[in-house]
């Protein structure tokens, strides 16, 4: 999509691009008369690139008469945080034109010093001192790796993208489909409690985690300490690539309930799981 910004365009004040993964290229796009006219640019993307500051970067630079921008990536093997200071001063700054800016970036896998750890207050702060209304979260692991979630509100996207199980909390009205994996934590039942009550409005729910879950009740004790969990509009579930705690956790109805699954997806193949299917066709 982004090779029709080729300089053919010139006339061109709008360019939304919605696309799964931005790849490696070696071919250079001349597109210098494209994007200094254009007025509103939206690029999201679904997967993890690494092309971030050879290709992204540049390329918004360039377009110094923009008055809406939203940017929507996973940004990976990167050298820093993708903060408020980067947006600011390198994306930002040649951009006085803009009034609109809906950002919803995560920066994953890394390397952080620990003694040089960023707070979400110290990634939120320079774009709060603009105006605007931002959250961010950060989550680290054992290895020194860290990620960062920053994003605009009110989020106005339909999906989000959340790689730890730090829900920092709000409201998502707007969000049809969130996609929660991680690769160092579990998620627990608190933590799908709190998504339940963040995202109202979901229809389909996407969970990649091989950590089992580390607590774990039998039904009576969980009917005595928890309460059941409600996705009401959610007919897409997919597990793919998940522990089976996630399978009982989603299919056992006094762990969670739904009015109507359409789509399930899970590659777990064991007696368990054709018992739970078997058990949600019933219902």
């Amino acid at each position: 999509s982004l090779c029709l910004l080729n300089g053919h365009l010139s006339q061109l004040h709008t360019f939304i691009v919605e696309i799964n993964m931005i790849r490696k290229t070696l071919m250079t796009i001349n597109n210098t008369k494209t994007v200094s006219n254009l007025k509103c640019f939206s690029l999201i993307s679904f997967r993890e690139t690494i092309e971030y500051d050879n290709k992204i970067v540049p390329l918004l630079r360039q377009m110094s008469k923009l008055e809406k921008l939203t940017v929507s990536l996973i940004v990976y093997r990167r050298i820093s945080f993708i903060d408020g200071n980067h947006l600011v001063n390198d994306i930002l700054s040649n951009m006085s034109h803009l009034h609109t800016f809906i950002f919803n970036i995560i920066t994953d896998s890394v390397i952080i010093d620990e003694e040089l750890l960023p707070t979400p207050d110290h990634v939120v702060r320079p774009l709060i001192e603009k105006g605007y209304n931002v959250k961010c979260y950060t989550d680290y692991c054992t290895i020194n790796k860290g990620q960062c979630h920053i994003y605009s509100l009110p989020f106005t996207l339909e999906c989000m993208y959340m790689f730890t199980n730090k829900f920092p909390g709000g409201l998502f009205v707007n969000v049809r489909h969130f996609v929660a994996r991680s690769v160092w934590h579990p998620f627990e039942h608190d933590f799908f409690a709190q998504i339940s009550q963040a995202f109202p409005l979901l229809n389909k729910l996407t969970i990649s985690n091989i950590r089992d879950q580390k607590k774990k009740l039998i039904q009576s004790e969980y009917e005595q300490t928890s309460s059941v969990i409600e996705f009401p509009h959610v007919t897409v579930l997919n597990l793919c690539g998940s522990s089976l705690d996630y399978v009982e956790q989603f299919l056992f109805d006094f762990y969670t309930r739904y009015m109507l699954i359409m789509n399930f997806c899970c590659l777990q193949h064991s007696i368990l799981q054709l018992m739970l299917l078997v058990r949600i066709v019933q219902k």
